[in-house]
């Protein structure tokens, strides 16, 4: 398991649980709802229709020898961390990406204070999440900027 260093604090990777291995949410209506490049608003839908939690927090993917980190949004249900936008979406392309997962916050879906009138609302992430992957981001580029 990666331990990341950051700003005084150490996020450290947790594993994803295979959805087959989750018993209490029926899988086949929600892989349908997914859609790409949209992780929150993918785990709000599910939190909301499974009550599961939004887990806030950054992905490092990997690609050959280097990677990025990116923001990202997954669930969790008991103690199980998964992530439908990974299984429905990204494994559709069909390259195996390896993944690291680092949670930083969790959420219920009702945090997000959407009103379900206002279909113009966009959902924003509650986290520093993205102020995190900036700066993880930056010290990366700094390291290879000074190799």
């Amino acid at each position: 398991m990666i331990e990341i260093p950051f700003n005084n604090l150490i996020y450290k990777e947790i594993l994803l649980t295979k959805i087959e291995n989750i018993t209490q949410i029926d899988f086949s209506t929600l892989s349908d709802l997914m859609i790409p490049n949209q992780c929150l608003f993918n785990s709000y839908k599910v939190a909301k229709l499974t009550n599961s939690l939004c887990v806030e927090g950054f992905v490092f993917i990997k690609v050959d020898k280097t990677g990025s980190f990116f923001v990202h949004c997954w669930n969790k249900i008991d103690n199980n961390h998964f992530d439908l936008t990974k299984d429905s979406v990204w494994s559709k392309n069909g390259k195996e990406t390896e993944c690291h997962y680092f949670p930083v916050s969790e959420y219920l879906f009702k945090n997000y204070n959407i009103s379900e009138n206002d279909k113009n609302q966009e959902l924003k992430f509650i986290s520093k999440t993205q102020e995190i992957v900036d700066g993880l981001q930056a010290e990366i580029s700094e390291y290879y900027k000074n190799k």
